[in-house]
């Protein structure tokens, strides 16, 4: 290995410097930086004048161009060697004898290898040193050309990308056109369909209002037709009476009885006159109990004026339990089964109202202190918003949970009646009276509840105006309420028939008596029907009016009856 040489050069004494070796600072760009200039700048910045000197066995080349600046380079210093002190600017032989002086108080060292073009500079201690040395031309120029190929690499690159942008740019401008043109194309087409829309609206509207129309004209039609329907049915029982009482007169003019006529009625229970009251209800019995069960029934006592209906509801005079009437009897029935189904969990409780409707007027025969005897002051109405219970305004609803609770309250109705009896023309014959019980019963252990109404009916009498009667001021008033008992028993029959039938529509609101009965009529509900009819020769046209009418009723099946559990 050849020995490092300093990196100063020895001079002879027979060669004089004209000026101090003095190395300007590198117009070149340091490694790591951005290069401005251009190729030709580049190319003549690096060709500096030569000056060829001879020093230890080495040829070294020394710029010679004159610097921007007389600053100093400083040569890094190696193992073994010493920094050569600062040489003054001054010019002249004192300037070559300090020189000379400098290098010859320099010991020879080992000399450095030669470093190749474009090679990187020695790493000094194991760190690679932040920039080439001053004197490394060749080295910072591949440098150059290294970072000017990187640029133009990159350069290129950023040409791609670029272009790549460009074309992106492109492409979503013509998506954006597309979208624009699509946008303007489903603005027409929403603005069409809101028109249509808009005429749909008008055109519902119209075909709303031409339903409701004709909803209108048809209520007017059904009206119509019950009306007919009634006129049909009153007629009809007036040519029977007719035909009735013309065989009896052909009879009594001949001299001869006339021939026995033989009428055919099928039900399903007769009861001869000799049966007792506990007969009656033993057939009935079961149909009252399944009101427990959450089954709606109702029970009707229909017939003429006298033929033993509201003995039949209410029983004999008070005292005599072989008497007691339907209403008494039910409720010792019901309270006795209620016990019993206790010890299985269920609890029940009862509410009891009592009221008439007399000419389409409801009154509460409950009523005590000064609302005592006086009508008009109750109505029908719904419980609640959207409640199918139907409730009776000014109405008493009274707990029961015993015996002597039911039976006070029928002598308080008795007492009621009585007074309007009195006052209005034995008004308790010519009055439908309603007996309901309202029945809660709920299982906790189960999480089970039901509830549903106990309806007992004694409807007025259903006898025919006598078409020979004088209309003198008592017989007007007669009229006036025959007229509104036939008319509230025809609508009965027409409901019982619509529901047979299966009709969308249903005539409760016909009668005062229908509506409050309504939840107790449809087809989950149980309902029966007593026929009474005079035993007597001169009311056997009115029975036969009396057994035509429940006949039908008899025909008529409403459907099968459904519990009200949840």
């Amino acid at each position: 290995m050849e020995p490092q040489r300093s990196p100063l050069l020895e001079v002879r004494g027979n060669i004089q410097l004209k000026r101090p070796p003095v190395k300007a600072p590198s117009r070149l760009p340091l490694p790591g930086t951005r290069f401005k200039r251009g190729p030709d700048q580049m190319e003549d910045a690096l060709e500096p004048e030569k000056k060829r000197t001879r020093g230890l066995d080495t040829v070294t080349k020394i710029a010679t161009s004159r610097p921007r600046a007389p600053a100093l380079t400083t040569v890094p210093q190696t193992q073994g060697q010493t920094t050569a002190p600062k040489v003054p600017k001054k010019t002249g032989p004192r300037c070559s004898t300090a020189v000379a002086t400098a290098l010859k108080n320099q010991k020879p060292g080992p000399a450095a290898p030669a470093q190749k073009p474009g090679a990187a500079a020695p790493v000094l201690g194991g760190r690679k040193p932040t920039k080439r040395p001053a004197w490394d031309l060749k080295g910072q120029l591949c440098d150059l050309n290294a970072e000017l190929k990187c640029c133009r690499e990159r350069t290129q690159t950023l040409d791609q990308e670029n272009q790549q942008l460009q074309d992106q740019l492109r492409e979503a401008q013509q998506q954006a056109k597309s979208l624009r043109a699509e946008c303007r194309t489903l603005e027409g087409e929403l603005a069409r369909a809101q028109a249509q829309a808009e005429q749909g609206q008008q055109e519902l509207g119209n075909l709303r209002a031409r339903v409701l129309e004709l909803e209108e004209q048809l209520g007017t039609q059904q009206g119509l037709v019950q009306e007919l329907q009634k006129e049909q049915l009153g007629l009809q029982e007036e040519r029977r009476g007719l035909a009735a009482r013309l065989e009896e007169q052909e009879g009594t003019l001949s001299g001869a009885p006339a021939p026995p006529t033989r009428h055919d009625f099928s039900f399903d229970r007769v009861f001869p006159p000799g049966s007792g009251q506990d007969e009656v209800f033993e057939e009935i019995a079961m149909l009252v109990q399944s009101a427990l069960d959450g089954y709606p029934v109702c029970i009707f006592a229909y017939g003429q004026t006298g033929s033993g209906k509201t003995f039949t509801m209410e029983g004999g005079p008070r005292g005599d339990p072989q008497v007691e009437g339907l209403i008494p009897r039910a409720l010792r029935h019901l309270f006795s089964v209620a016990q019993e189904l206790g010890s299985q969990g269920w609890t029940y409780s009862f509410v009891a109202s009592y009221v008439e409707i007399y000419n389409e007027t409801v009154r509460d025969l409950l009523a005590t202190g000064t609302r005592k005897g006086q009508g008009g002051e109750c109505e029908i109405r719904r419980a609640g918003p959207g409640s199918e219970e139907l409730t009776v305004t000014n109405a008493r609803y009274v707990p029961v949970s015993c015996e002597k609770e039911v039976e006070a309250l029928l002598h308080l109705a008795h007492q009621n009646r009585a007074v309007a009896r009195t006052a209005q023309n034995e008004r308790s014959s010519r009055s439908h009276s309603v007996f309901q019980l309202q029945i809660s019963g709920e299982h906790a252990g189960r999480g089970l509840q039901c509830g549903a109404p106990l309806s007992l009916v004694d409807l007025a009498g259903s006898e025919r105006l006598d078409p020979g009667l004088t209309l003198g001021p008592g017989e007007r008033e007669r009229l006036r309420e025959t007229q509104a008992i036939n008319s509230s028993l025809s609508t009965l029959g027409l409901v019982i028939m619509a529901l047979s039938n299966k009709e969308s529509h249903v005539p409760y609101r016909n009668s005062k008596l229908t509506y409050l009965l309504q939840n107790s009529l449809g087809g989950s509900a149980k309902m029966l029907m007593f026929v009474n009819i005079s035993p007597l020769e001169e009311n056997v046209s009115e029975s036969l009016n009396s057994l035509r009418f429940a006949s039908k009723v008899n025909q008529c099946v409403i459907g099968t009856a459904q519990a009200n559990r949840k």
